[in-house]
């Protein structure tokens, strides 16, 4: 795939209406705002076409990764995430932690019943990048996408970075699109893409709102999961994630969450 003109759009993009949000956004110094960035795309993306769809990597001025970025050229910003070579080199969480990657790897088996057993492997297979662009931050505090209230012109924000899909979604055409809920599905929706939506995994990082206690909803769903081998994913790959997903009660909500996700698809 060659992604050259890609590259030359995004690295060319004019920016002009961004600039009203200018003391919001966290990805830039004091010559520009940074231009957005192209999607991580696999080796073997075109056999299954799926995408997935972040919301935004929320960087704050001074964090270790902005000071990375701060560092790199316009090219290298632009393709900072398609120059990832394994999965944590994707800066989005919670994919660099392996939950997405995992995820996938229990998508491709429930849908077309291949086993995958590395993140690499399965990464190799997938395009990843973040619907929004542009890293939204107040008073060290991140801004959701979904809550554009502290925005004097919300829908503009979200008008700018659907041009921006738009844009790549015409060169990668993918078949699939998994995606967190939120406003920008619509527009997906409107476009004619297939849909996989699914919530955020670091809703697991917040305890879960007991659906993954004995008798919640997910506990539910993955406890009627009998497939010998989606369960033995489900648990290898939840021993696999990293970060905060690693401590002990979160490999087991984890497991719940790719098992209840296999038996919707199963479904």
């Amino acid at each position: 795939m060659d992604i050259r003109k890609l590259v030359e759009n995004f690295t060319n993009w004019n920016l002009e209406e961004i600039e009203i949000y200018r003391e919001l956004i966290s990805t830039r110094d004091d010559k520009a705002i940074f231009p957005p960035y192209i999607p991580f795309v696999g080796k073997s993306y075109e056999q299954f076409g799926i995408l997935i769809y972040a919301k935004a990597q929320n960087i704050a001025l001074g964090d270790r990764y902005y000071e990375y970025l701060k560092n790199m050229t316009t090219e290298q910003r632009v393709r900072r995430l398609y120059d990832a070579t394994t999965y944590p080199d994707v800066a989005i969480a919670p994919y660099n932690s392996g939950v997405i990657p995992a995820l996938i790897g229990i998508y491709l088996y429930a849908k077309h019943h291949i086993r995958l057993e590395s993140f690499d492997e399965i990464q190799n297979c997938l395009a990843v990048a973040n619907y929004y662009k542009f890293s939204l931050n107040k008073n060290g505090r991140d801004i959701n996408p979904d809550s554009l209230g502290r925005l004097s012109n919300p829908m503009q924000y979200r008008e700018l970075n659907s041009k921006l899909c738009k844009h790549e979604l015409n060169f990668l055409r993918p078949r699939t699109i998994v995606t967190f809920k939120g406003w920008h599905n619509k527009f997906l929706r409107d476009n004619g893409y297939k849909i996989v939506e699914i919530s955020d995994p670091s809703f697991i990082l917040q305890g879960g709102w007991g659906h993954f206690r004995k008798g919640g909803s997910y506990y539910k769903a993955a406890d009627s999961v009998k497939d010998r081998t989606a369960m033995e994913l489900a648990a290898a790959y939840s021993e696999k994630c990293e970060g905060n997903y690693k401590v002990k009660n979160k490999i087991d909500s984890v497991r719940i969450y790719l098992l209840k996700y296999y038996q919707d698809w199963q479904a």
